[in-house]
């Protein structure tokens, strides 16, 4: 992410504090973005962040740098695991040799 806000802010010719203010300012559902400010110049330069608009194919860029990859067992479902799991050749399911069957505690026909 890092190495992409820095280019971004190279295209812009502005800071990065300030291309990634105004991406997290203006991301959809974003009321406020909070910002602290140790002197009057950074506070300058934090509202300055606001003034330029970040273009699509930039603003694309910082999205998906950003992406956070999904959580535990949703992970299952990306194209990346997906490939993984269904390759050619690869059989999934299949039960070891000398695999114990299952142990049923029920009697065939419903009979309890």
């Amino acid at each position: 992410m890092l190495a992409t806000l820095e280019e971004v802010a190279g295209k812009l010719g502005v800071a990065m504090a300030q291309v990634a203010l105004n991406w997290v300012a203006t991301q959809p559902g974003i009321a406020a973005a909070i910002v602290g400010a140790s002197s009057a110049g950074q506070l300058d330069s934090n509202v300055a962040a606001l003034d330029f608009e970040l273009p699509a194919e930039l603003r694309a860029r910082l999205d998906e740098a950003s992406a956070v990859p999904p959580p535990s067992v949703y992970r299952m479902f990306t194209p990346g695991y997906q490939g993984w799991l269904v390759s050619p050749g690869v059989k999934v399911g299949d039960k070891p040799a000398g695999y114990a069957p299952a142990v049923r505690n029920w009697t065939p026909g419903g009979d309890a």
